[in-house]
């Protein structure tokens, strides 16, 4: 039996709705010429109408058993983000040259502390293109960290395939948070205003 690990890989702001990568550079709404910035994976993008840049971090802990303390940090130096994390599970050779054909089913790994809720510092579930991603419910201003999505991931490698161990990828996206209609026609809506309205009644 292999050791009990966790191969950890890191995929910085990619994009995980398909459809927005034909958006190309910068998205611009036809009534108001919105613009707004994607992170993708090939690093930050810049609109050449605008001097800032988005830079987003993924933080997490990572001790070969356990991957924790799961959150996003905004780098840039001036614009502030909305961000969304999506959580991928596979199974992967313990060398890393393979990947199981089956993906793991939430029965065969733990997670504790998942902060989802209605606050303004818990994240939102909900279900894009068939992925469950979770959204961070305010703005994260340059310098700031989201709180915790997830305190931790374990797994009990008895539950793996033969010489396979469990693969977990964060992957972020973030948003220019202003003008609020960009926001809107690329993620159906802003990010926490349902639970805001909620919470000013």
């Amino acid at each position: 039996m292999t050791k009990k690990s966790l191969n950890s890989r890191k995929a910085f702001v990619k994009v995980f709705v398909a459809t927005l990568l034909g958006l190309g550079l910068f998205f611009a709404s036809t009534a108001e010429s919105s613009l707004a910035w994607l992170t993708l994976s090939s690093g930050p993008v810049t609109n050449t109408f605008e001097s800032g840049k988005i830079n987003t971090e993924i933080k997490e802990q990572f001790n070969k058993i356990e991957k924790k303390n799961i959150s996003v940090s905004n780098v840039s130096d001036s614009v502030p983000v909305y961000v969304r994390v999506m959580l991928v599970f596979s199974w992967v050779k313990t060398d890393g040259s393979a990947v199981y054909p089956k993906q793991p089913n939430a029965e065969d790994y733990n997670i504790t502390g998942l902060n989802v809720g209605p606050g303004p510092t818990n994240w939102t579930e909900s279900v894009v293109d068939g992925q469950t991603v979770y959204t961070y419910n305010s703005i994260l201003q340059p310098g700031q960290t989201a709180a915790n999505l997830i305190d931790s991931i374990t797994y009990d490698q008895s539950n793996a395939p033969e010489g396979y161990v469990l693969n977990v990828d964060v992957m972020a996206q973030s948003v220019q948070a202003y003008p609020e209609q960009a926001v809107i026609e690329l993620w159906g809506s802003v990010p926490g205003a349902a639970s805001t309205q909620e919470d000013n009644k």
